[in-house]
């Protein structure tokens, strides 16, 4: 399992706000997250360690530093016999799922991503991503990411490209297509389950709004767990928290806490599978902190020009808020005046003038420009964050060591400190499965005690 972007300060505001957490239970160790090229990763870079035992380079999607295909734990599962399955919040094909089944040389690849998961034959697959699978032309986006493996000319057309619909692929390969919350109760193995074109709504604006049809996290893993675990056989199983991240990238946290607690639901739906059995091992860890969230802000009153001495965080304003800094954005760009979508979703009517300043140049931003519209976020989340005296010091991720979490057989192996594809390494060992390295994928692609592949896999 692995909650994407929670780090231990986001533990500690989610702890405040709720109460002990099921994870706190089974807290044992910390790992650290470089990547080869960075001491600050990406997600690809860290799934791609856990995944195979083998650190690489950021946007890598297990594949090594010469651009080699490593082995994987769900890859190595499938050959030896075992189901399969990925529960995520994001994208089927985005970096952290992708890299357990898939190879590809940048995270950003999505259709070929979706491709090889197909093919790859994954039992399961939960989660969001149905722009990735239907047909459709390719875009500029794909052509800057070289995204062009599964792309065809079309026969009327040649110079037009097209990529094929992958949802056909996967009706052709046995898989059953299910795309609501109602539908889930009733699939079977092989399952294709696409609840949203992109992202999974985050869990404080599905409490506040109308998006029944989308299965919460812990949904999903339940589900999971008794199909897999239904057919008397072993299995490996891929839960994400992915839009714990995206909180830390828009320094919402508000949005912070209700996808922690999301995460910790679904832990404790599979801890409780753990507990009613002697063979079954679970493993959480972070693949890397987002944001760099700092607990407790002194701030200078605006209006008196005095120094605020109250400086720990305002979890009044977190219980009144209403909409994640996304939803509030989604609401200004249908109209809404920026301030008062601000004090309608947050409670806060005490707004300085420099904080109006920045909500009332929103509309003047050019919302279409995807990189722009996340900075638009970032204004929204800022102002909140100053109220509720948190602050963050990045818009991206940080080095700092996350927690690793175990129960069941050889949980005690994860106690301490362990460089992340060290636990992806034990992970593997204590299911005798080879991944790329360790055992019998090690024997076939050598690995220096940095982690770092020496020589392509046979």
């Amino acid at each position: 399992m692995i909650p994407d972007g929670m780090g231990p300060a986001a533990v500690t505001l989610a702890r405040s706000y709720w109460g002990e957490l099921v994870m706190d239970q089974i807290l044992v160790g910390s790992a650290s997250v470089a990547s080869t090229n960075y001491h600050i990763p990406d997600s690809a870079a860290t799934a791609t360690a856990i995944a195979t035992g083998v650190n690489t380079f950021n946007r890598a999607i297990a594949v090594d530093d010469e651009r080699r295909p490593l082995l994987t734990l769900i890859e190595s599962a499938e050959k030896n016999g075992m189901l399969t399955g990925l529960v995520v919040t994001s994208p089927i094909q985005h970096a952290t799922p992708a890299a357990f089944t898939a190879h590809v040389d940048h995270r950003d690849k999505y259709r070929q991503i979706a491709a090889q998961q197909l093919e790859q034959g994954v039992d399961l697959m939960l989660g969001g991503g149905a722009k990735y699978l239907a047909a459709g032309p390719v875009t500029d986006e794909d052509i800057a990411a070289n995204d062009l493996v599964t792309a065809m000319a079309l026969p009327d057309q040649p110079d037009i490209l097209w990529y094929p619909d992958l949802y056909q692929k996967a009706k052709e390969a046995g898989y059953q297509l299910i795309t609501t919350r109602a539908e889930l109760a009733q699939a079977r193995l092989p399952v294709l389950g696409i609840f949203a074109r992109d992202w999974l709504t985050a869990p404080l604006d599905r409490l506040h709004g109308d998006e029944d049809d989308e299965p919460d996290l812990a949904e999903m893993t339940r589900f999971a767990l008794d199909r897999l675990a239904g057919n008397d056989q072993s299995f490996v199983l891929l839960i994400e928290g992915s839009t714990i991240d995206s909180a830390g990238h828009y320094y919402d946290p508000g949005w912070l806490v209700h996808d922690v607690r999301e995460f910790d639901q679904a832990l404790s739906v599979a801890l409780d599978f753990a507990r009613q059995r002697e063979d079954t091992l679970l493993v959480a860890m972070t693949d890397h902190e987002t944001g760099g969230l700092s607990l407790g802000r002194m701030l200078r009153d605006e209006q008196v020009g005095e120094k605020d001495y109250s400086r720990d965080w305002n979890l009044d304003i977190l219980r009144r808020q209403k909409a994640t800094v996304m939803g509030m954005l989604k609401q200004i760009r249908q109209g809404g005046n920026p301030v008062d979508v601000f004090v309608e979703n947050t409670g806060i009517t005490t707004i300085y003038p420099d904080q109006k300043k920045s909500l009332m140049g929103i509309p003047g931003m050019d919302l279409d420009d995807e990189d722009i519209e996340e900075d638009a976020m970032r204004v929204i989340g800022a102002v909140l964050s100053s109220h509720v005296k948190v602050d963050w010091t990045t818009r991206f991720h940080t080095a700092v060591d996350v927690g690793v979490y175990a129960y069941g057989p050889g949980a005690e192996r994860f106690a301490g400190y362990h460089p992340n594809w060290q636990i992806g390494r034990m992970i593997a060992e204590l299911m005798n499965l080879p991944v790329a390295g360790t055992g019998a994928g090690r024997e076939q692609f050598a690995i220096d005690q940095s982690g770092k592949p020496s020589k392509p896999l046979e």
